[in-house]
């Protein structure tokens, strides 16, 4: 069979395996087929190239960037389950995929719905009356003997502010004695300010959302925060 016979054939089948894992629903199995039409795809392109090397490195970009387009217009348009993803996480009820020019929400997981976040934007999406909130002198020990747990997962938690500066919202663990408010070092949150939390002041109760992000000496810090 001539080169070019095997150039058209792989063509073919790449095209085949790709579009077929953008109408499947089984994701397990439209990535293995994803996968199977980027090799096609490749090899089509590189049978009479004679560097070899250059060319699956060149068309290896080209055709994830097309696959990528095509990912989001499904996303966005079809509501499709994300298939160029390099992380997933879940909170609680909430799934966010990590793409690499974008984030995806789907605030429901039995739903099919999902939220583009391009550029990673818009911070916490999904709306936070049905999850659950935990005082953070709960956490004083789970955060920092199972942080790898937590880590880039998003937390909701209420406390009290102990301190504001330009960079963040810092609170601590604490406990009320004799009718007086007492801060102590179990834990400290340091929650980057943005936006939504730059007007906060010390001693107001808050009950937030953030994505942990940082471990440093019983420090955790939040990323992507909304009140």
């Amino acid at each position: 069979m001539e080169k070019g016979t095997f150039r058209l054939l792989f063509l073919i089948l790449g095209l085949f395996f790709i579009i077929t894992s953008y109408i499947m629903s089984y994701q397990l199995l439209r990535i293995i087929i994803l996968v199977l039409g980027i090799l096609c795809s490749i090899i089509s392109n590189i049978i009479e190239r004679k560097y070899k090397k250059i060319a699956i490195i060149f068309y290896t970009f080209i055709i994830l960037i097309l696959i990528q387009f095509i990912d989001y217009i499904n996303i966005k348009y079809f509501n499709k389950e994300p298939l160029l993803i390099y992380n997933v996480k879940e909170f609680e009820n909430i799934k966010v995929y990590d793409s690499i020019f974008y984030r995806v929400w789907q605030c429901d997981k039995e739903k099919n719905e999902y939220t583009i976040d391009n550029l990673d934007k818009i911070g916490y999406f999904c709306d936070l009356d049905y999850v659950n909130s935990t005082n953070i002198n709960n956490y004083a020990v789970e955060l920092i003997t199972n942080y790898n747990r937590y880590n880039n997962t998003y937390i909701k938690l209420n406390g009290i502010i102990y301190d504001v500066n330009d960079q963040y919202i810092i609170l601590k663990t604490y406990i009320y004695k004799n009718e007086k408010l007492i801060f102590n070092d179990n834990l400290t949150i340091k929650i980057y300010k943005n936006d939504f939390i730059n007007t906060l002041k010390v001693n107001d109760e808050i009950e937030i959302v953030g994505k942990i992000s940082k471990l440093g000496n019983k420090t955790v810090y939040l990323e992507d925060a909304v009140i």
